[in-house]
């Protein structure tokens, strides 16, 4: 079906005597599809970013619960943000479609990669993910890096952090399984209380076989992370 806009006017001839009509027919398709388009667009731009703000505040809430002082907060909100912007930084550049695994570790890491450059190996993550699942990863990455650097494998000389795809999980709907491995660290023992970032890495992807579990096995944290089947591209 196809819109037009039709317009009509008397056709004068001398003496204004009247002989006839002019009659326009204008061809709209293109417009009203181009505006359809931009309302579509709007709508979803409004969608995300209510979510984006309403994962803002949660962040918030949940950093000020496990922080003790105004500059822990301030840290620790910060670098939560930044990391939220990383990704959606590179969403932008990939028009809000799919990204890849690797290309999201690598942007999480990059605040610590020129110092751990050689502490860093990351192997068979050229897998799609969507947006929605990106930004959950994207998050759970930040979280592990931070806790790499600060109590872990990137807090020392001596020690690696390798990011490696496991495959997929069968038993899981055909999750897609990576591996987080630290070594060479400081001696790793269970963690007395769950903070905020322990959360944000066992619940953001868990439903449909997603999610992540730890083994906080003494010579280096070992976390594997499940993509769930149906954010796989």
């Amino acid at each position: 079906m196809k819109d037009y806009l039709v317009s009509a006017a008397p056709l004068r001839i001398a003496g204004d005597r009247i002989s006839g009509a002019v009659i326009a027919m204008v061809d709209l398709s293109q417009r009203k599809a181009a505006e359809k388009q931009q309302n579509l667009l709007m709508r979803e731009l409004d969608h995300r970013v209510k979510n984006i703000l309403a994962m803002v505040v949660s962040i918030s809430a949940r950093t000020a619960s496990n922080t003790d002082t105004v500059h822990a907060f301030q840290k620790a909100f910060s670098n939560r943000i930044q990391a939220l912007a990383a990704t959606h930084t590179l969403l932008l550049e990939n028009s809000w479609s799919s990204l890849m695994l690797r290309d999201i570790v690598m942007a999480e890491l990059a605040p610590y990669i020129e110092t751990a450059a050689d502490q860093v190996i990351v192997e068979g993550l050229n897998v799609a993910i969507t947006p929605r699942a990106a930004i959950a990863f994207g998050l759970i990455v930040h979280e592990l890096a931070t806790n790499a650097v600060k109590y872990g494998a990137l807090s020392q000389q001596g020690g690696r952090v390798a990011v490696r795809a496991v495959g997929h999980n069968n038993e899981a709907n055909g999750a897609f399984v990576l591996e987080w491995r630290e070594s060479g660290g400081p001696l790793v023992t269970p963690p007395e209380r769950q903070g905020f970032g322990h959360t944000v890495i066992t619940r953001s992807l868990q439903y449909s076989g997603g999610g992540a579990e730890f083994d906080f096995d003494p010579s280096g944290l070992v976390c594997h992370v499940s993509i769930p089947p149906e954010e796989l591209c």
